[in-house]
């Protein structure tokens, strides 16, 4: 075939291609291009033939794809670039431009470039792209938002709950105390759904931060035991915590998440559980410097139908929907829960039986905090009590294997009965045996008859003076308190126990001679204010006289000098004409605001050479990244409103002890 046999052959081949298509040969000249070409860009053959794109498009253009083309006659590799070109029709589209090179069998060698349109998937990732951007500004806006209601909502519920403590001080009668009650159990719950809100916010705006700090795990559950005990104590229900020995009690991880998680499932199961009991139950072991944790918490509560145990972690799902359901709640604490542990890079699942009760299963694999964790109830000093025997009473088993374990850890052999007259038997056969027992632990509510009754049948009985009696109650009373310690048990503990509580009592009662004398009831000591420390004034910038008037009630009587400063700016006129032991800082605050402040205050220091004192700062802002950005501007602590009383007199007695020690 000769040479316009092929040109032709060439044509129509190209001519067969739907995509515009055009062939340079290397010294960049057009030789050849297809109909699609021409259409496109609105020009004829004859004027694309023997030019360059000097002819066709502006310099910069032309050089950018005279750059392109070099690079793939040098290297003979495809290129693929999107550009923009204006087609026949006068409208700018973005095409696609591939070019690849070919050698014929002369030895010429050309460059061939296909383009394709691709301005409607380009318009499309624009869109997207801005949609995108726009979802992320509203998130934001809507996490900025969330926060300051959050701020707006907790200063006046720092007047409310503040105000109560406050009242509680005072002579109330019996009906007023229960109206103070409402009063704050109102304000704790309204307080749980702003922080719900709060952290579902910033898991939709992935701001979602989890920390690695070291934390004892047995302290975490005494807390969420701690904070919990008294609601369950009170439905009548029992909450029970086991930590298997093989579990490392010195981890790295976020202490507060993981505590955050158990008290939502924990506080769930309380809820929806009216009789019964709560085991919360942490097994798994150590290996290769990490800790495999298994947490369940496993109610006797009114289960979750099956049909909805895949949408319990959904955002504002809740088993029971209806307008008129018995439970109150947000709907985001399991999914709060699920996030959490997600970042975490653990796994949460539910097993339900509906009218039986419902296991929550938690997942998580964290470091050891050390190379030799210490396991969790392994003391180091443990008296050795392995001559002791032991009887449990309790009428929940569970608790039985759970006791019998602790008791184990110092070497106490133990033998058990979930019928206290079961049990009183057993105690009077083994006196027969001349084989009696040592230790009685003693469950106070139980059917038919309870612990303080036992305890009385039994120290009336002589053949029994020897025996040491511990009673573990749900009741936390000061007159069931007094009548068992009247009745002549050795010492009485409170549920939930605390981690080792149950063997550091019965080390204790063992190791004593002498039955405790009977008492007709238990004296009240009352609180000793601590005496001022040396230069005991205090600042308090805040300007709202409500929170003020709760700061002051919160302080009165321990011995301190307040003085208060309606705005940043006063508070610094005060600083700088008197010597302060500790300044709590409102952080919002007009003419000058908290932060403000505190930089002047520090920039004073440490110019006129006084000694830097400790400034808390006073936020309703509650969340972590504010509180790092109030501590990096130079505040010493975080107080988060609505302030509790405790809590703020303990950070207070820290940093003026701290003050008072600089001084000396």
């Amino acid at each position: 075939m000769n040479g316009d046999g092929k040109t032709e052959l060439l044509k129509g081949v190209l001519n067969l291609l739907p995509n515009p298509v055009f062939i340079k040969n290397s010294d960049h000249v057009w030789i050849e291009v297809n109909d699609a070409l021409c259409r496109f860009g609105g020009r004829p053959r004859e004027s694309l033939i023997g030019h360059t794109d000097y002819d066709f498009f502006p310099k910069d253009q032309a050089d950018l794809f005279r750059e392109v083309d070099n690079g793939v006659l040098e290297t003979r590799a495809g290129s693929v670039n999107t550009v923009q070109f204006t087609n026949a029709d006068g409208e700018v589209r973005w095409v696609e431009s591939s070019k690849s090179c070919f050698e014929d069998a002369a030895g010429n060698v050309f460059i061939v470039g296909v383009l394709t349109d691709v301005t409607e998937r380009i318009l499309r990732e624009t869109a997207l792209e801005e949609a995108r951007e726009t979802a992320l500004n509203a998130a934001k806006s809507k996490t900025e938002f969330l926060a300051n209601m959050s701020h707006e909502i907790r200063t006046p519920m720092n007047g409310v709950l503040g105000m109560s403590q406050v009242l509680r001080r005072t002579a109330l009668n019996e009906e007023q105390v229960e109206i103070v009650d409402m009063i704050e159990r109102s304000g704790e719950a309204l307080l749980t759904v702003i922080n719900d809100i709060l952290d579902f916010s910033k898991i939709e705006a992935g701001k979602l931060t989890i920390d690695a700090e070291p934390f004892s795990l047995s302290t975490v559950l005494d807390d969420v035991a701690a904070l919990l005990g008294s609601g369950a104590n009170e439905k009548g229900i029992e909450l029970i915590t086991d930590i298997s020995r093989d579990v490392p009690d010195e981890l790295v991880g976020d202490a507060g998440r993981i505590r955050q998680i158990l008290t939502n499932l924990v506080g769930n199961a309380i809820k929806f559980t009216t009789e019964g009991h709560i085991l919360v139950r942490i097994t798994g072991s150590g290996e290769n410097g990490y800790a495999h944790l298994a947490i369940t918490v496993d109610d006797t509560g009114i289960g979750i139908p099956e049909d909805k145990l895949e949408t319990v972690f959904h955002q504002f799902e809740q088993a029971d929907a209806s307008t008129t359901r018995r439970f109150g709640g947000t709907g985001l604490g399991l999914s709060i829960c699920r996030s959490l542990v997600e970042a975490m890079a653990g796994q949460i699942d539910v097993t339900s039986t509906f009218g039986v009760g419902s296991t929550f299963r938690v997942e998580l694999t964290l470091p050891i905090a050390d190379d030799e964790p210490r396991l969790f109830l392994e003391p180091v000093e443990r008296a050795d009590l392995s001559h002791v025997r032991a009887l449990v009473i309790d009428d929940i088993s569970l608790n039985c294997r759970i006791s019998a374990s602790q008791l184990a850890l110092y070497g106490i052999r133990s033998d058990h009965e979930t019928d206290p007259r079961q049990g009183l038997r057993r105690l009077a056969e083994a006196h027969n045996r001349r084989e009696p027992y040592d230790l009685l632990v003693l469950d106070y509510q139980m059917p038919d008859i309870d612990g303080l009754r036992v305890a009385r049948m039994i120290r009336s009985k002589p053949a029994f003076n020897r025996l040491k009696i511990v009673v573990v109650s749900s009741v936390d009373s000061q007159d069931v308190k007094a009548a068992f310690l009247k009745a002549g048990v050795n010492d009485f503990l409170i549920k939930p126990l605390l981690s080792g509580a149950l063997g550091k009592a019965v080390s204790g009662v063992i190791g004593s001679t002498r039955r405790p004398a009977p008492v007709t009831a238990p004296k009240p000591v009352p609180p000793v204010a601590p005496a001022p420390p040396p230069g005991g004034r205090i600042l308090i910038a805040e300007d709202n006289e409500v929170n003020q008037r709760v700061i002051a009630g919160l302080l009165e009587g321990a011995g301190y000098e307040l003085h208060f400063a309606a705005n940043g700016k006063i508070a610094v006129d005060l600083f700088r004409q008197n010597a302060y032991a500790l300044v709590l800082m409102d952080v919002s605050m007009p003419v000058m605001d908290g932060m403000a402040a505190t930089r002047v205050i520090r920039d004073f220091e440490a110019t006129g050479g006084r000694p830097p004192t400790p400034v808390i700062a006073v936020t309703a802002h509650a969340m972590t990244e504010e509180r790092r950005e109030f501590l990096s501007r130079g505040a010493d602590a975080v107080l988060t409103k609505p302030l509790d009383k405790a809590e703020l007199l303990e950070t207070v007695r820290t940093w003026t002890g701290r003050t008072a020690r600089q001084v000396a």
